[in-house]
């Protein structure tokens, strides 16, 4: 009898993706044991999907953007390695660190979807797979909305004598999103000339729906250079997810 080994013929875009669906099913299988949470459990969801898609951080594939998209989701749970420590000692802490990874492993995951469509062989991880990607749309969507907020100051006041000092800003930007949100908060840096944040403002407006313009104010008593946007979260109506953005 003569028997042979047969070739694997597929691209390397094909075989990472074949591996990322193996590796969330494991992930999967995991986290529906409903294990205490732990800086050991948390690392074993994790690397359930590095086990399978590691290889191919260095590899070359067919299509560029799938590998720009393969590194950022390889490299989102590498950083989620560096904080789970962190659980043990300060869960609190954990999830704050934790959110913007989960964030760029959602948007990764919603590139690589959107250049080779996942399908999972369980109903159950099609599922999860389906509500993953749609909290990263969720969160891609209030991301673009967040970049067009351009404040203005529209009235200022001061004494140089004393010190007082007054600035009104504005921005109004129209939702062309396709969510309603209750609310959208913003969190934002005012800075000096030499890039140092003096204070932060906060803006916010409730119930602004899709296709609606709302004009965000901020106020504040320090001098200052420009402003930076440092956080967004927001309620979706629909569906009440609430969501985090930070700004570097």
């Amino acid at each position: 009898m003569i028997t042979g080994c047969q070739q694997d013929t597929r691209t390397t875009d094909e075989k990472f993706i074949d591996s990322l669906e193996k590796g969330l099913a494991e992930r999967w299988k995991l986290t529906d044991k409903d294990l205490e949470d732990s800086t050991e459990t948390f690392n074993s969801y994790v690397n359930a999907e590095l086990s399978e898609i590691r290889q191919y951080k260095d590899e070359n594939f067919d299509s560029a953007d799938l590998k720009q998209a393969a590194e950022a989701y390889i490299a989102s749970l590498e950083h989620t390695l560096e904080i789970t420590p962190t659980l043990d000692k300060d869960p609190d802490k954990f999830y704050e660190l934790y959110q913007p990874v989960y964030s760029e492993r959602g948007q990764a995951l919603l590139d690589i979807n959107g250049l080779s469509p996942l399908e999972m062989g369980d109903k159950e991880d099609q599922k999860d797979l389906e509500e993953l990607l749609d909290d990263a749309q969720i969160t891609r969507a209030a991301t673009d909305l967040a970049s067009q907020f351009n404040f203005q100051c529209v009235k200022e006041d001061g004494d140089e004598e004393t010190g007082w000092y007054s600035a009104e800003l504005e921005s109004k930007v129209k939702n062309d999103t396709e969510y309603t949100y209750d609310y959208f908060n913003l969190t934002v840096n005012f800075v000096d000339k030499d890039g140092a944040v003096l204070t932060q403002g906060y803006a916010t407006v409730n119930t602004c729906k899709s296709g609606q313009t709302q004009t965000f104010e901020l106020f504040t008593d320090k001098k200052f250079d420009h402003v930076e946007l440092a956080k967004v979260d927001y309620l979706v109506a629909d569906n009440g997810f609430a969501g985090e953005i930070y700004f570097e």
